[in-house]
């Protein structure tokens, strides 16, 4: 449970600016105290993983790098015991 006067710190590794401005705007609504990190690739968003050190990762499935199952399966490597949350645009439901 995420107490009210935390920061959480917060790593979103998506390509897409709009769903970036989507997610700031929806947790700013939702009143959370955040510190947002970004990145448009899953190598870079590695990187940042290690300097940032995030509570949680918002992760899209399909970026510049990687895509599909392969991008959870690279991150999942790299990054066991990390919180994440994977985004997905996939319209088919046994996908998403």
């Amino acid at each position: 449970m995420v107490m009210s006067n935390s920061n959480i710190r917060i790593l979103v590794i998506e390509d897409s600016e709009s769903d970036i401005a989507l997610l700031e705007a929806l947790l700013k609504e939702a009143n959370y105290k955040h510190t947002l990190f970004t990145s448009d690739s899953l190598s870079e968003g590695l990187e940042k993983l290690w300097e940032c050190s995030p509570d949680i990762v918002l992760l899209d499935l399909n970026l510049l790098d990687v895509t599909g199952f392969k991008t959870l399966q690279q991150f999942r490597e790299k990054a066991p015991n990390t919180p994440v949350i994977v985004m997905t645009g996939y319209k088919n439901e046994m996908s998403a």
